[in-house]
């Protein structure tokens, strides 16, 4: 057997070579790994709080919304009056608000999808959870819906706010809408009774 013998240039070329496969591999391992979501995105944990006051609001009148171009999401339209629900603290401290409502759905258009919306201080509660700008859809793709009886939905929230002054009133809006998902060109959504509870915890 004869042992091929490479210059000194010609070993360290291949001894290069290799590491740079090495390196890469290593790479691709790291970027597969660092893809993968982590479960803290996907859960959220808020210990040790303490109930400090709790809100309500109710409606007893149909409201709607709608939206007549195919595909469209209706603009929506607040259940109740903005309630303005106060974090008890410091400046530069925060409280966890539990939102919850629970709504009797008096229409929705066929086969399209009806949506609550929460914003607090105007913006998705954070850690929610929501989608999108701050909805949960109560249903959707019912054939039956319009002729359907009123039936009740229930759905909560959790948001944590930070106060800019001392004992900040936080806005907190609760509406309806709906989305075309059927693409018939229009969409329309109506809640009928309904029952707010806002919870306050610090921090």
């Amino acid at each position: 057997m004869t042992r091929t013998m490479l210059p000194n240039g010609a070993k360290r070329r291949s001894s290069l070579a290799k590491l740079h496969l090495l390196a890469l591999a290593t790479l691709a391992a790291i970027l597969s790994v660092a893809s993968v979501p982590k479960a803290s995105a996907q859960a959220v944990t808020l210990l040790n709080r303490t109930i400090t006051n709790t809100d309500f609001q109710t409606q007893n009148t149909a409201v709607s919304a709608g939206c007549s171009v195919a595909n469209c999401t209706a603009v929506p339209q607040p259940i109740f009056p903005v309630l303005r629900a106060v974090c008890p603290a410091l400046a530069g401290k925060t409280c966890t608000y539990y939102i919850h409502l629970e709504s009797q759905d008096h229409f929705l258009s066929p086969l399209d999808a009806g949506l609550f919306q929460f914003l607090v201080d105007g913006a998705p509660p954070n850690p929610g959870p929501t989608f999108g700008p701050g909805f949960f859809t109560w249903n959707n793709n019912d054939p039956t819906s319009p002729t359907a009886v009123p039936q009740s939905h229930s759905y909560a929230v959790t948001a944590r706010v930070k106060n800019k002054v001392d004992n900040q009133p936080h806005a907190i809006r609760v509406s309806v809408s709906c989305i075309d998902t059927n693409a018939s060109g229009a969409c329309t959504a109506a809640t009928l009774l309904s029952n707010l509870e806002v919870n306050i915890y610090t921090p």
